[in-house]
């Protein structure tokens, strides 16, 4: 129960705007993740309800059932360490909540250093920490993510999480990134591919960053192609999730190539077109450096509709 003094604030995510990091505005907490901001909405809601505090290396909104944040990685030595630790962190300021989502930003995400591609070297990090602290349920427990790359800047993540159920949820037409061959990194992405809570003021679903991926393999050479399969697989992983006609949505596009920003705009807009005022059109460097678009989104349905 909040005090009557006790501010109410959110973590929201800005485009364009100042560098990379957060920032705080009014109150809240705003994180910026540093990319091209092309086209859209400004500004989209993470999170809400609670208040700002301090942590290592990041800011909190801390409330009575929920957590959310930003963390901004130290230099670890390489850069599966630096990921490590980031998450170790993230661990330790979880304390017994579920994680529901966690937005990752990878500076230089497609660049190789001595051998080995700074995404699959940050999936390793990421995987050894949630092994140690996750063990045999390590699959069990994966929260909804993305990983898009930034430009310059440290590696960043934001998060979502609660006390409030939650479910995974996996795309049938996709092999789990848990269970990716070898051929995809030593040790794999640990994300699912969505995620729903379900709290007393409503529901929200959790879409993962969603590319042209089938099976585990990348399909589709061109743009349209790679945007009319990503499109089909948020269909199919929206309908596993039971998502209602009846709900509020913030989507963001994340562009490899700002060409592109029409065909995307069109093709997104004819299928979701009440979404068009939340959509948010960003340029960024893909988790693979054949994929040229990703798309990812909140769904919210609050109780009183």
């Amino acid at each position: 129960m909040r005090g009557p003094s006790e501010q109410v604030c959110k973590l929201e995510f800005k485009a364009g705007g100042p560098p990379s990091g957060i920032h705080s505005v009014d109150g809240d907490l705003v994180f910026v993740s540093g990319l091209p901001w092309l086209a859209g909405a400004r500004q989209e809601m993470l999170a809400s309800g609670g208040t700002v505090e301090a942590c290592h290396g990041g800011a909190l909104l801390r409330g009575t059932d929920g957590l959310a944040g930003v963390l901004i990685a130290e230099d670890g030595g390489t850069f599966t360490d630096t990921a490590r630790l980031l998450y170790e962190r993230l661990f330790a300021v979880l304390g017994d909540h579920h994680l529901f989502r966690v937005w990752n930003y990878v500076p230089r995400i497609n660049e190789v250093i001595d051998g080995l591609e700074n995404y699959r070297a940050f999936n390793a990090g990421r995987h050894q920490a949630m092994q140690q602290v996750w063990g045999d349920s390590l699959a069990r427990k994966l929260p909804a993510a993305s990983a898009l790359g930034t430009y310059e800047g440290p590696l960043m993540l934001a998060f979502s999480a609660g006390h409030a159920p939650v479910k995974y949820f996996e795309n049938p037409l996709q092999i789990p990134a848990l269970e990716y061959p070898r051929q995809y990194g030593k040790l794999p992405p640990a994300f699912a591919r969505g995620s729903v809570v379900r709290e007393p003021h409503g529901t929200t679903w959790h879409l993962s960053g969603t590319a042209s991926i089938r099976g585990c393999e990348t399909c589709g050479a061109d743009f349209s192609t790679q945007l009319q399969l990503t499109l089909e697989n948020i269909a199919t992983v929206c309908a596993h999730m039971e998502i209602p006609a009846s709900r509020h949505a913030g989507w963001k596009i994340f562009l490899r190539d700002p060409s592109h920003l029409a065909a995307s705009q069109a093709a997104v807009q004819r299928i979701y077109p009440q979404d068009a005022a939340s959509m948010i059109f960003l340029q960024a460097d893909i988790c693979r450096a054949d994929l040229l678009v990703e798309i990812e989104a909140i769904f919210h349905q609050p109780q009183s509709l």
